[in-house]
């Protein structure tokens, strides 16, 4: 029983691995990109080896290209910068690609594995395991989240928001799911609206009026926050990197 239980906590903490591992197998055997993909990619590859010269930065060569945010790019290339560092001007091009994938990857992957974690303390741990299972064997989800969309950039924010928000804990949750929506994907606001629309239909069920209000305003200095903090974060970046006022998302 001992042997059993040992075995089975071995798995539990090195389960998720498994998500990153077939996520490291899709970067490799496909790292190139499409045309969604480029502006993130090629604004990833300019804070690398552009650094300070944003004059020579694509989008201002090639002037008409949709604006993005320039924040998921700036911390891919944060987080990819030691290594690159120590490789710069020794290698191709092609490894940079594969450390700018990884690192999004890796991250995406650590949504999930929150996401899985609250499905294990919530239903059980054969629930998160059928979750691992049905994730890893599903080509879609697993093949994008590496690769450098907004929609991949917004997966992370909106899985941890969920994760917060179905365990009752409303600021980390409510934030992040506004988080996504300014910064990358307008329309998380469609799904953030349903689950506070239930939120709401829930009060209104138990209604009592103190702690409607109290629900209610709570709800709504979040929301404010989390908007504000975030538009002025967009805002004051983009407007940096594209040289004019603007809030991409917007």
């Amino acid at each position: 029983t001992r042997a059993r239980e040992h075995v089975l906590a071995v798995l539990m903490e090195n389960i998720d691995g498994v998500i990153f591992i077939v996520v490291i197998f899709y970067t490799i055997t496909c790292p190139y990109t499409k045309v969604e993909e480029s502006f993130n990619l090629q604004a990833t590859h300019n804070l690398l080896y552009l650094n300070k010269n944003i004059t020579q930065y694509d989008h201002h060569e090639f002037p008409g290209v949709v604006p993005r945010t320039f924040i998921g790019p700036l911390v891919l290339a944060t987080l990819s910068s030691p290594l690159f560092l120590f490789w710069k001007g020794h290698t191709d091009k092609i490894l940079t690609l594969y450390l700018v994938r990884v690192v999004l990857g890796f991250l995406n992957s650590f949504a999930i594995s929150k996401f899985r974690k609250f499905l294990s303390n919530k239903f059980g741990y054969d629930v998160s395991i059928i979750f691992i299972v049905l994730t890893c064997s599903q080509f879609h989800l697993l093949f994008y989240i590496s690769r450098t969309l907004p929609n991949s950039f917004a997966f992370g924010l909106v899985l941890l928001g969920l994760s917060y928000k179905f365990q009752n804990k409303n600021v980390l949750g409510i934030t992040f799911l506004v988080i996504a929506t300014v910064l990358f994907r307008c329309d998380v606001a469609i799904l953030l609206f349903s689950v506070l629309l239930h939120d709401l239909i829930l009060e209104i069920l138990k209604w009592n009026r103190k702690t409607f209000t109290q629900w209610f305003q709570r709800t709504l200095y979040i929301g404010i926050a989390a908007s504000f903090s975030s538009l002025f974060l967009t805002v004051g970046i983009d407007s940096f990197f594209w040289r004019r006022v603007l809030w991409p998302e917007g």
